[in-house]
């Protein structure tokens, strides 16, 4: 009978595949009819622009981008319903290496600043 050995680089493969795998739960909140990524929606008021701003210390380059996305969302829908707003629509993100990224290159650790931003926007006629 022959045993199977897991090699050491298929086992770092299968722990970065595995290590990527989470949930994005962002529940709509009371007052909150609606979220979209799409674009501009015809029939609504928009009020600005929401934005969110986290940064990200991953030590060995390592993080949980969809727990991150998923503060942003709440961020975003917490500017938004301060704003007075009903929804969000044209929501967005995307990242940049944090100032602090070179400085910490070399114990193998990345500074990353994430953002999120969307139009605030009311549903209801005015």
């Amino acid at each position: 009978m022959k045993k199977f050995l897991l090699s050491p680089g298929l086992a770092l493969a299968c722990l970065i595949l595995l290590s990527g795998c989470s949930t994005l739960a962002v529940k709509t909140p009371p007052g909150m009819s609606f979220i979209s990524t799409g674009d501009y929606v015809p029939g609504v008021r928009t009020l600005g622009i929401a934005q969110a701003k986290k940064t990200a210390v991953m030590p060995l380059l390592f993080s949980d981008r969809n727990k991150i996305k998923q503060e942003l969302y709440e961020q975003l829908l917490e500017n938004a319903k301060e704003a007075g707003g009903t929804g969000l629509s044209n929501v967005s993100f995307y990242w940049m290496l944090s100032g602090w990224s070179l400085a910490s290159w070399y114990v193998l650790t990345l500074v990353v600043d994430y953002y999120a931003e969307g139009f605030v926007i009311v549903t209801a006629a005015p």
